[in-house]
């Protein structure tokens, strides 16, 4: 079982950002670099940050892209803490940047690259009808049963959505390769963070409210 963090709950200085070179397996090399987000708060510690959001209405959901869209206007105190939150990781990369990937942005260039899950009193997720790996997505608890049809997600229904946010995702430019017909071929360059970053995350679970 995973816990889920009340937004309410939730403490924005007791997530700590971890280093995107910290790689829990081989495999993770392959992928772009990621800085795990993880709850240390005064009584416990939650190595995954899971956040639970109260019902809340859905302003679009497109199936061919899986954006979902939830109004949070109704909960000033979530609306405040999201907003701390990414301006916390929007600082903590200008702050790491040079050390992590060696670059100079200014803040205002981090902050126009970053794809927000939070803009305007709505959250922005990520739900696909099917995962990459073929799987399905979220489960949905509605009507008194769970089902596995996405035809509840419309405009105005209210909805009560479990989020994990994995981490801090940092989209590197792929390096070029050498060209061996060139007279002097000349080395690759190596991979960059082109300073565009996204929260990392998934639907655990969704409650459709009758």
């Amino acid at each position: 079982m995973e816990w889920q963090l009340p937004v309410q709950k939730l403490e924005v200085g007791s997530i700590y950002i971890a280093s995107p070179w910290l790689r829990e397996s081989k495999n993770d090399i392959k992928s772009n670099p990621m800085s795990a987000l993880s709850y240390i708060g005064s009584q416990f510690r939650l190595p995954s940050l899971s956040i639970l959001f109260p019902p809340l209405p859905i302003v679009e959901y497109n199936p061919t892209s899986g954006r979902l869209v939830i109004d949070i206007s109704e909960t000033s105190l979530a609306c405040t803490k999201l907003a701390a939150f990414q301006e916390t990781i929007l600082q903590s990369i200008f702050f790491h940047q040079s050390a992590w990937f060696g670059t100079d942005y200014s803040i205002e260039e981090i902050r126009s690259k970053y794809t927000p899950i939070y803009k305007d009193n709505r959250l922005i997720l990520h739900c696909p009808i099917t995962t990459y790996s073929g799987s399905h997505g979220a489960p949905i608890y509605v009507n008194g049963a769970w089902d596995s049809s996405y035809s509840h997600l419309k405009p105005g229904s209210r909805i009560r959505v479990a989020v994990k946010l994995h981490g801090i995702s940092y989209l590197y430019n792929k390096p070029n390769h050498i060209n061996l017909l060139a007279e002097v071929p000349q080395p690759p360059l190596a991979a960059t963070w082109n300073g565009k970053t996204r929260i990392q995350h998934k639907i655990m679970g969704m409650i459709i409210q009758p």
